[in-house]
């Protein structure tokens, strides 16, 4: 069988937590699973899930996180921490599969685990985004008294 996966939601644009790109991912990799049921490759569909879930659970906790900070707790969460921990997520279930996989085809276009990389090295830049919009918005809340914590989520498409 010719392996083979369009790529496309990867390069819109948007981060890899964006409800959007979450959504075709998941729809093109469980497509793909149809056709290549690898115990591997369905071990890292599922790992995927459930960092999606503990994201989406962190994310319904931020208005809770919100309340707390009001209250003085300083050590709270601004937001870029959920996601930077859900990116983090990613790029394990990532390096999993890869390091499983006998016939490593990272460099050729189309192939999943070509696929699976490019996730990784977006998953690893958007972390990185993720930590600089948590400092960001901590300096902000800081200096200006501002919390713009739903911010990050509602830009990708979610509500609270």
């Amino acid at each position: 069988m010719k392996e083979f996966i369009e790529g496309n939601f990867l390069k819109k644009g948007k981060y890899l937590w964006d409800k959007n790109v979450l959504d075709k991912m998941f729809f093109k990799l469980k497509d793909f699973q149809k056709f290549y049921p690898e115990r591997y490759f369905t071990e890292f569909i599922l790992e995927l899930e459930q960092a999606n879930k503990k994201f989406l659970q962190s994310m319904r906790d931020i208005v809770l996180i919100m309340n707390c900070r009001a209250k003085g707790d300083d050590k709270s969460h601004f937001g870029g921490m959920e996601c930077a921990e859900f990116m983090k997520d990613i790029v394990k279930a990532c390096d999993k599969y890869l390091n499983s996989c006998t016939n490593i085809n990272s460099q050729v276009e189309g192939t999943i685990e070509f696929i699976i990389y490019q996730i990784k090295l977006k998953a690893k830049k958007d972390e990185l985004f993720a930590r600089e919009f948590e400092k960001e918005t901590r300096e902000k809340y800081i200096s200006l008294g501002s919390d713009n914590s739903l911010e990050i989520f509602e830009k990708a498409g979610y509500k609270l």
